[in-house]
């Protein structure tokens, strides 16, 4: 278990955070995306994918009509969100760089003859960005912004600008890879979006009475609980900087499931989206309460694989054939493994036999502290397989029988000190800083 992880905040500078200081943000986040639910009907997959490009400072580019709740649930992420500041614009072939990136600074240029805008107010002063119609703005444009959307960094001339942006959440009204076949310009841009989905207007009865209903007790207009920028930005920078699944059976996991995926359903994921995508394992141990990622964790790259109808069982198939088959049976034995390390590491902190009969009473409360901590450490494991439970349980029978042992020693002494302080022991229990207790980072849980 990690209880200090590094964090990279917006200005690219490192910082730790604490685990109880990072679980409470996470908390936070996964409520706001809970109530918003309850809100905004028939859009919990939408709503998924922007909390989880906030988590991930990525960006999500959607397709379809207008009025299908975009907009309305950006605002409302904006309003809960104390600090975030926010830039919305609808892109079309007359927009300018000066509509994005702030006007000219005129009296810079009549003293200097060179063009430095001004960006307060700008797509380059703000943490969330609404692009609406985004293929409608002309090449250059797009461009223009490939930069800022993956770098966060504004270079024009001698002016250079950070970025505080976190996501853009950007709108189209055709099918983004139709639109990439015609105009091959735009595959550098489409390629900066992380999650790609398209979105139609809500179907159903039942869930159409429900949106009807919501509109009408204007539920829809209630506040959401607070979320500080502060907060998206720590969980964020600790998902981007502490590798959570440093793990190669979850590396290779998760390369195979990518493949498998694409393999079945003719989809093309680029490197960049398929390491940038590979964060939302992480961000799924964090929502589980876990500083370290587990093969279940894969089953959120969903989020960034699914981007058609209907992929949905492609996905489920590769995931069934991947990770519940192949390599849950490789982490299985890999984990019987690891307890085997750590009941070999605790039989090897036992004193002896021969270490009890010969060592003097006045060892007895340092010998007591080392079997009183195998034993607390016994109790936390639970093992895997047959072999090592029955192993565990055969390395508690035999401390029962080593503190017999010593429990005899002690009976022979004379003396009342070293029976007091025997006493005083057995009613204290296990030494905090004894050496066979669970080192500072060791999880006793991770390995089983």
């Amino acid at each position: 278990m990690r209880h200090v992880l590094d964090c990279i905040g917006l200005d690219g500078e490192t910082t730790q955070v604490r685990r109880e200081d990072l679980f409470p943000r996470v908390n936070r986040i996964a409520k706001l995306i809970e109530v918003l639910k309850t809100q905004v009907v028939g859009r919990d997959t939408l709503i998924d994918r922007i909390l989880f490009a906030l988590c991930t400072r990525e960006h999500v580019l959607t397709w379809g009509p207008p009025g299908t709740g975009k907009s309305l649930i950006m605002r409302k992420i904006v309003r809960a969100s104390r600090g975030m500041r926010s830039f919305s614009i609808g892109l079309s072939a007359e927009t300018t760089e000066s509509k994005l990136f702030g006007d000219p600074d005129g009296a810079h240029f009549r003293e200097t003859g060179e063009i430095r805008h001004l960006v307060e107010g700008s797509i380059l002063d703000a943490h969330l960005v609404r692009l609406g119609e985004c293929l409608n703005g002309g090449s250059q444009l797009l461009e223009s912004l490939n930069d800022v959307l993956e770098e966060r960094e504004f270079h024009r001339g001698k002016q250079i600008v950070r970025a505080p942006l976190m996501t853009t959440l950007a709108d189209t009204n055709v099918d983004p890879m139709e639109a990439v076949g015609a105009n091959r310009d735009l595959e550098p841009f489409i390629d900066r979006f992380v999650f790609l989905m398209p979105v139609g207007y809500v179907e159903g009865t039942e869930q159409r009475l429900r949106m009807l209903r919501k509109y009408k007790s204007r539920a829809v207009h209630a506040p959401l609980p607070e979320l500080t920028l502060e907060d998206l930005v720590t969980v964020s920078g600790v998902i981007i900087k502490s590798d959570l699944a440093e793990d190669t059976v979850i590396e290779q996991a998760y390369e195979e499931l990518v493949r498998v995926f694409c393999d079945a359903t003719g989809e093309t994921i680029g490197d960049r989206t398929w390491l940038r995508m590979s964060q939302l394992i992480e961000l799924s141990a964090l929502l589980n309460g876990r500083t370290h990622a587990t093969l279940d964790d894969l089953r959120l790259t969903g989020a960034g694989l699914i981007r058609r109808p209907g992929e949905e069982e492609a996905f489920e198939n590769a995931l069934a054939q991947v990770v519940d088959g192949k390599w849950k049976r490789a982490e299985h034995q890999e984990r019987i493994q690891a307890e085997e390390e750590i009941l070999a590491r605790i039989e090897a902190s036992l004193p002896s036999e021969d270490e009890i009969a010969e060592r003097s009473v006045n060892a007895f409360p340092q010998l007591l502290r080392r079997l009183k901590a195998a034993t607390s450490r016994l109790n936390q494991l639970t093992m895997s397989s047959q072999t090592n439970r029955d192993r565990l349980q055969m390395l508690l029978a035999d401390i029962e029988v080593r503190q017999t042992m010593l429990f005899g020693v002690v009976q022979k002494a004379t003396d009342p000190e070293d029976l007091a302080e025997a006493d005083e022991l057995i009613a204290a229990g296990t030494s905090p800083d004894d050496p066979t207790e669970p080192k500072s980072g060791e999880d006793p849980d991770e390995a089983s």
